[in-house]
C-alpha cells in the first residue's frame, strides 16, 4: 500500500505548472528543418538572420545560398547515404550547409578540429564522403595527413580572411603570409583538390535551382559528437525533427523571444548545442544571430557585449565569468538582458550569485539562467525562466520533456528529493550512435507504455516544485577502505558551497601501492580570493569534516590551488595530466597548521601516505609558495 502511494515525478509532471495552459502536448511539425526556419521568415526576408564581423545576411541572402549549396550537393553526390564533412566554427557557411542537407535529402557529419588524427581518418572513411568543408585556419598536420589517407577526393575551404572587411582582410592575410614563411601556419596546398568556398559557390551560379525534397519521418540529417568525457568523441545521429522540436518548445514555452532581438554565439558548431540551441533555433524564432569564430578570445567577446545591446546568449560557465570580468564591461549597461544562460559544466553556487550581482549591478532585471542536456539529447533538456531559476537546479524540463530518478539496482523510480540515474524523455533525441548498434541500444530503454527513454549517466534527483538537481557522472567515484563508493561529486558539491570556488576537480590518488585510493582535491579560486587561499583551504577542510562526519573516506587527504585546468585535446579537463601532478597537496592538520603532501616523482603510487606528513605552521608557508617554489619547501619539509 505504501509503495502504491509513492509520488511519482514523471506521472505528476509537476513542472507544468510553469508553462502556458496547452504548452506541454506534443506536437512536433512535420516538415524538414529546412521547411521550418523558411515558412517563419518568408514574410520576413529583409530582416537581418545572421552577422559576422560587420556583414549582414538577410533572411532572402541566406536561403539563396542555401538554394545553390542544395543544388551542388546534389552534383558533388552529397545525397542519400553520402555525408559532406563539415569542419568549421561558427561561421555563416556552416547554416548554409545545414539548411542545404535539410532542403536536398543530404547528410551532415561536423567534426571538430581538435580530434585525434587517427579519429579524423576513421570519421572521414566513415563517413562515406568524398567532400570536406574545412576553415582554414584548422588545416594542420594532422588534418593534412588524414586527408591524404582518406577518401576525400574534394576539399572546400573558407578563409578567415576572406569574412574580414576589406582592410582588415588585407592585415590577415599578411600575417598568415608572414606565419607561412616562419613555418608556423601549414598553407593550403595549390592543386585542383582544394577549392575556395567562392570557387565552390560560383561552380552553382547558373545551376537550375529545385524544390526542395519533401520530408521523410526520421531521416537522418546530421552528425555531431560528444564531448569525449570517455574517450573518443561518439558520432551521435539526429535528424530534422530534433531541431524542429526544440524550437516549438521554446515557442510554446511562454519565454520570452521577441523578432529582432540579438543572440550572441558563443559555442563551437560541432557540439549539438552550438549548432541547434545557439544558431538554428534563434533563426527558428527570428532572432539575429551575432557570429565570431573567435570565441576563445574573452577580450574579443566582451567588445560585443559592451557595444551591442545583446538580449541572449549561452556560455560555457567558466568563459561566461571570465568575459564578464573584462574591464570593458566595467560601466556597461546590461537593463537589455533578456536571457543569459551559463551551462556545458556546473555553475556552482558562488559563481551563479556573482554572476546575478554583476547583472544587477548592471540594471539588469534578469538573473542568470541555467540549463542542461546532452548531445543524445538534442542539447537541451531543461531551462530556468522567469517562473523557476533557484542557485543549485539546472531548470525545469522543456515542455515537451520528461524526467525521472531510478534507483541504480532495481530501475525504480524514486520519488521527491531522492537521488537516482536521471533518465529523460524527449522529442529531441538522437536516432542513434553512428556505427554502434550495442551502444545505441544500451542507451534507450521502453517502458510499459511505450515511452523511450534516454540514460544520461548523471546521479541527481527532482525537487518538490519539479526542478532537476544534477549531482554528477554515475561513474564518477572510487572505492573507499570497505569497497564502498565515493562519489567524487559529492565531494566537489560540498566545496562548491563556498562561494570563493568556481572550479574544482577531485581524483582518486593511489596510495598503499595501488592497493586503494583517496580523494584529493584541485580549486580554483574566483580572482577576488587571491591571497586568502590559507582561510579558505581551513574552510574547505571543515566543511568536508562537517559533511562527511560519519564517511571519513570522504573527505580529501589534500587540497591543490591552481589558477586554470588544463584541456586534453578533446576540450574536456585534462584530468590524466592532474593524476600526474606529484607535489603541493596542502592537508590541513588541526586547523593553525598544514602539511604538504608529495608522491614520488617516478609517479610511482604513495607508499605510506601518513609518514609523509609534516606539521607546518601556516605562517612559515604562505599558500602561494606553490606557484613556483613548492618543490623546494616540500624537500626541505621532508627531510627536516
Amino acid at each position: 500500500m505504501e509503495e502504491n502511494m509513492k509520488r511519482l515525478p514523471s506521472k505528476e509532471k509537476i513542472w507544468q505548472q510553469f508553462y502556458p495552459d496547452g504548452a506541454c502536448i506534443e506536437n512536433v511539425p512535420e516538415c524538414t528543418i529546412y521547411q521550418y526556419i523558411y515558412d517563419k521568415n518568408k514574410k520576413h526576408m529583409n530582416q537581418i538572420a545572421l552577422e559576422l564581423w560587420g556583414q549582414k545576411i538577410t533572411y532572402q541572402d541566406l536561403f539563396r545560398t542555401v538554394d545553390i549549396c542544395a543544388e551542388l550537393f546534389e552534383k558533388y553526390g552529397i545525397v542519400n547515404d553520402n555525408n559532406a564533412l563539415v569542419c568549421m566554427p561558427a561561421i555563416p557557411q556552416v547554416v548554409s550547409l545545414f539548411l542545404a542537407a535539410s532542403k536536398n535529402g543530404g547528410r551532415l557529419d561536423i567534426i571538430a578540429p581538435t580530434f585525434s588524427k587517427e579519429h579524423l581518418l576513421d570519421v572521414m572513411n566513415s563517413s562515406k564522403s568524398k567532400v570536406l568543408f574545412l576553415f582554414e585556419d584548422f588545416y594542420d598536420k594532422e588534418i593534412a595527413d588524414a586527408i591524404e589517407k582518406s577518401s576525400i577526393e574534394k576539399v572546400v575551404f573558407i578563409s578567415s580572411s576572406s569574412l574580414l572587411p576589406t582592410g582588415i582582410r588585407q592585415l590577415k592575410q599578411a600575417r598568415d603570409f608572414i606565419e607561412i614563411l616562419k613555418k608556423k601556419k601549414l598553407p593550403i596546398p595549390k592543386n585542383e583538390k582544394f577549392i575556395s568556398w567562392q570557387q565552390f559557390m560560383k561552380e552553382g551560379e547558373n545551376l537550375e535551382i529545385h524544390e526542395a525534397h519533401p520530408y521523410e519521418r526520421d531521416r537522418d540529417l546530421v552528425t555531431v559528437y560528444s564531448s569525449g568525457t570517455t574517450g573518443e568523441p561518439k558520432g551521435v545521429v539526429h535528424g530534422n525533427e530534433a531541431f524542429t522540436a526544440m524550437i516549438c518548445q521554446h515557442e510554446v514555452s511562454g519565454m520570452r523571444f521577441e523578432r529582432g532581438n540579438l543572440f550572441f554565439s558563443a559555442i563551437p558548431t560541432w557540439f549539438m548545442t552550438g549548432l541547434c540551441n545557439c544558431m538554428i533555433l534563434p533563426l527558428g524564432l527570428g532572432v539575429t544571430v551575432l557570429l565570431d569564430p573567435r570565441i576563445e578570445d574573452n577580450e574579443a567577446m566582451a567588445k560585443y557585449f559592451a557595444t551591442r545591446k545583446i538580449h541572449y546568449t549561452i556560455f560555457p560557465t567558466t568563459r561566461l565569468m571570465a568575459m564578464l570580468k573584462s574591464k570593458q564591461l566595467e560601466v556597461s549597461d546590461f537593463r537589455h538582458v533578456i536571457y543569459y544562460v551559463a551551462g556545458g559544466e556546473p555553475l556552482p553556487i558562488g559563481t551563479d550569485r556573482w554572476c546575478n550581482r554583476f547583472l544587477e549591478a548592471h540594471y539588469s532585471e534578469m538573473a542568470m539562467q541555467k540549463g542542461y542536456g546532452r548531445t543524445e539529447d538534442g542539447a537541451c533538456l531543461t531551462v530556468t525562466n522567469e517562473n523557476f531559476n533557484i542557485a543549485d537546479s539546472v531548470g525545469i524540463p522543456l515542455p515537451w520533456v520528461n524526467m525521472k530518478a531510478i534507483d541504480i539496482e532495481t530501475s525504480e523510480e524514486k520519488t521527491y528529493n531522492e537521488r537516482g540515474i536521471l533518465l529523460a524523455s524527449t522529442p529531441c533525441r538522437m536516432k542513434r550512435y553512428k556505427d554502434n548498434p550495442e551502444k545505441t541500444k544500451a542507451n534507450f530503454s521502453t517502458d510499459e507504455n511505450g515511452t523511450v527513454w534516454g540514460k544520461t549517466g548523471d546521479i541527481g534527483f527532482i525537487d518538490e516544485q519539479g526542478g532537476i538537481h544534477v549531482l554528477g557522472r554515475s561513474t564518477d567515484y572510487i572505492l573507499g577502505p570497505e569497497d564502498e563508493k565515493i562519489y567524487l561529486f559529492d565531494i566537489e558539491n560540498v566545496l562548491f558551497q563556498n562561494e570563493a570556488v568556481v572550479q574544482c576537480e577531485v581524483i582518486g590518488l593511489e596510495i598503499e601501492n595501488g592497493a586503494r585510493e583517496v580523494p584529493v582535491a584541485f580549486v580554483v579560486l574566483s580572482e577576488e580570493y587571491a591571497g586568502q587561499e590559507e582561510e579558505i583551504l581551513f574552510d574547505l577542510d571543515r566543511r568536508c569534516k562537517e559533511a562527511f562526519k560519519n564517511h571519513p573516506a570522504s573527505i580529501p587527504y589534500g587540497f591543490k590551488f591552481k589558477t586554470k585546468f588544463a584541456r586534453a585535446k578533446a576540450g574536456k579537463r585534462d584530468i590524466a595530466a592532474l593524476k600526474r601532478e606529484r607535489t603541493g597537496y596542502a592537508k590541513p592538520m588541526d586547523g593553525k597548521t598544514y602539511s604538504y603532501i608529495t608522491l614520488p616523482e617516478d609517479g610511482s603510487p604513495v607508499l605510506d601516505l601518513e609518514s609523509m606528513q609534516k606539521g607546518v605552521p601556516l605562517a612559515e608557508v604562505p599558500m602561494e609558495q606553490e606557484k613556483g617554489k613548492i618543490l623546494k619547501l616540500v624537500q626541505k619539509f621532508l627531510t627536516a
